[in-house]
């Protein structure tokens, strides 16, 4: 990619400040209480008889399993292309260490947004590359939200589902979430089809935004956001190069998207159940998107609510605290887990591993 001094820097923070022990230690106290409550509210299945039913449906926890497999594949997959495209090097191992500190710093941040700047700073220690460092996360970020949407969209309209399924709530939530989700990447798109009205477009945004209070510093914020859409567009045209990229991309984007979105049928099939697999796939991507309009980390409080009401009348009362305790275990702390392993690991040599390849490109 041609040198291109950014704007933006790559703030030297911890995570593990006052903060970060802070949302940590909501998201954790959240999942006791929902959990406390569904215990409460619902017979819960004793350890053995829940054993029992896992054995009845045997094939459902290993496939939920191969479905977290595959997720994980298919993002490592995709930052495995993105530093061959900067280096010239395939680097999975790289790939995989990147793609699961981002996982592990998301799950701890509010609207799961923080693990790109602690990525880009993770590169940024392996090489003296400020723009290949910061691109390659958010060019991987932006990918996935636009193709994620996409998705989301077809899903909702061509699953029919009965509303009494959907709470007032959760679909006023799952709007909310929606254009949320699909602000920055309509921006970028009106952005390379018309500069000026994209910039209008930002502008009477943000002031609608400042009026309501939701932004503190309109010049500031509005700052950020054109460096931001300039740097990753600018990233998105020298980064990928070729087609087959970008197919690389978006394939790998489709197949995460099924394989995560699938982990919660399988543990369904896993403790009894015996619904469709479309119909339960589009009640957990209510759950999901609803969970991303609340600031805590992951969702944490709003997301065992969801799902909990979504599920409440398919899944046997006394299987229901297992089913929510798995699936947030295979879709939440799984992540948290395999990134905390990584960063102790890399804490534990006192040096990150080097990327010749891509501080030799630049030279």
């Amino acid at each position: 990619m041609p040198e291109k001094k950014l704007m933006l820097t790559i703030k030297n923070k911890s995570f593990w400040d006052r903060a970060g022990m802070i949302f940590f230690a909501a998201s954790f106290l959240f999942v006791v209480v929902m959990l406390a409550v569904v215990a409460v509210q619902n017979r819960v299945a004793p350890f053995g008889e829940f054993i029992n039913i896992l054995e009845q449906n045997l094939w459902g926890l290993p496939l939920a399993v191969l479905m977290v497999a595959a997720a994980i594949i298919a993002e490592v997959a995709r930052y495995t292309n993105l530093l061959y495209q900067t280096s010239g090097r395939v680097m999975p191992l790289t790939a995989f260490r990147v793609a699961m500190y981002g996982r592990f710093v998301d799950s701890l941040s509010p609207y799961m947004w923080g693990g790109r700047g602690f990525q880009a700073r993770y590169l940024n220690r392996m090489n003296d590359n400020l723009a290949v460092s910061y691109t390659i996360p958010y060019i991987q970020r932006f990918i996935k939200q636009v193709i994620f949407n996409l998705l989301f969209a077809v899903f909702f309209l061509s699953v029919k589902i009965d509303n009494n399924d959907v709470a007032l709530v959760i679909k006023i939530l799952v709007y909310i979430s929606l254009l949320y989700r699909s602000f920055l990447p309509l921006t970028f798109l009106v952005f390379t089809i018309n500069e000026r009205f994209g910039r209008m477009l930002l502008i009477g945004s943000l002031a609608v935004l400042y009026r309501l209070r939701i932004v503190k510093d309109y010049h500031a914020f509005f700052d950020r956001a054109i460096r931001y859409v300039d740097d990753v567009l600018y990233a998105i045209k020298h980064e990928i190069k070729s087609l087959a990229s970008m197919v690389i991309m978006i394939l790998g984007v489709i197949v995460e998207f099924m394989a995560s979105m699938s982990i919660p049928f399988f543990l369904y099939i896993a403790v009894g159940g015996d619904m469709h697999y479309s119909y339960i796939l589009v009640l957990y991507m209510y759950s999901f998107v609803a969970a991303q309009a609340y600031p805590t980390p992951g969702g944490t409080g709003l997301a065992e609510f969801a799902f909990y009401a979504m599920f409440l009348t398919y899944v046997q009362s006394e299987m229901l605290f297992w089913f929510l305790l798995m699936w947030r275990l295979f879709t939440y702390y799984i992540y948290i887990f395999i990134g905390f392993t990584v960063a102790v690991s890399d804490r534990r040599k006192q040096k990150l591993p080097l990327l010749p390849g891509i501080v030799r490109a630049k030279k």
